[in-house]
């Protein structure tokens, strides 16, 4: 595992923008859109191009999620 000073180093020319300074709130809002869960390759990818024929989609993100080895009791 890598210590915090390697992590630190790791990200030297790591520049986050922020949001503010992104031309596109010039013009509208950003749009995020994706998958809630990617289940499959074949969804990810389907669900993209679906969202890019539509030229209103700015970012793509989609969360994968592994199953869990032992079910985790939720608390509610």
């Amino acid at each position: 595992m890598k210590s915090t000073e390697e992590n630190k180093q790791g990200m030297e020319n790591f520049a986050i923008e922020p949001l503010k300074n992104w031309d596109i709130f010039k013009q509208r809002p950003l749009i995020i859109s994706g998958p809630c869960s990617a289940e499959t390759e074949e969804q990810v990818m389907e669900t993209a191009l679906r969202l890019k024929a539509t030229s209103k989609v700015d970012v793509f993100r989609a969360e994968s999620l592994e199953a869990a080895p032992v079910p985790i009791p939720l608390k509610a």
